[in-house]
């Protein structure tokens, strides 16, 4: 996403739905090949404990010497190095894009400014940052954070863990795997979240849906208040039948 956002707004182009289908399926394709090692690293093997138990355990159990320092190496780079590098290259250079943009921008109406009013003293406005330039920076960087603190602690461990073998189910339970796996899901939902502080559009969107919500709510209400009046006077409607055919008796007898 952070390179799609630099191509956008940076290079001007935008990516198709051809392309973006090819990158989804060299995304898949590329987790397939770094995770498909595992299948030769983990299996199943017989634990022996020292009060004569045995269970059975998934984990790394002879395999080739050092296979597990060489493979954390490469996943850490792969999955956490090379993409925190990509983040951090295209959220900085597109923030000085824009900041260059709106200098440039600000340089044409200080310009402006001073040829109409003959002053050569730029106004105080035009040196300050827009609000919305600044919420978008706050947004990257806030972003940035967001996958350092998420991602961080999940490589850590997991390099840790193969390095020293406990890559094993025995250890799991731990709360470092446990918190670890925790801020990894977390990190899905992070990004709309962000949206919603920062951006104004996705703000408006967010109350569009709301209100749409409301208003389907309203009418299956009143829909709901409609039907339960009409069952209520066809209920009554007998009764009121009732009524006037024994005072049309009542009647009767009188005359008679």
């Amino acid at each position: 996403m952070a390179i799609d956002r630099y191509r956008a707004v940076v290079k001007r182009i935008v990516i198709s739905r051809r392309t973006a289908i090819y990158a989804v399926l060299c995304v898949w394709v590329l987790s397939f090949i770094v995770s498909s090692p595992q299948i030769y690293e983990y299996s199943l093997y017989l634990d022996h404990e020292a009060n004569n138990e045995t269970y059975i355990s998934c984990g790394s159990e002879g395999i080739v010497e050092h296979f597990e320092t060489i493979y954390a190496a490469i996943v850490v780079c792969i999955a956490y190095i090379i993409p925190f590098g990509l983040v951090i290259g295209c959220y900085a250079g597109l923030g000085v894009y824009v900041h260059r943009h709106a200098s440039k921008i600000r340089a044409q109406m200080n310009t402006f400014s001073t040829t109409a009013s003959g002053s050569n003293a730029p106004s105080q406005r035009n040196q300050t940052l827009s609000p919305r330039m600044i919420k978008m920076i706050k947004m990257l960087i806030a972003l940035t954070i967001t996958f350092l603190i998420m991602w961080t602690p999940y490589f850590v461990i997991f390099a840790i863990n193969e390095i020293t073998g406990l890559d094993d189910t025995a250890y799991y339970v731990e709360w470092p795997h446990v918190a670890s796996r925790t801020m990894n899901l977390l990190s899905s939902v992070t990004n709309p979240i962000l949206y919603l502080a920062f951006s104004e559009i996705f703000q408006d969107i967010v109350r569009n849906w709301f209100r749409c919500f409301k208003k389907v709510e309203a009418q299956v209400t009143f829909g709901q208040t409609s039907q339960s009046r009409s069952f209520n006077t066809n209920k009554v409607a007998p009764a009121d039948s009732t009524i006037s055919n024994v005072l049309n008796v009542h009647s009767l007898e009188n005359i008679e």
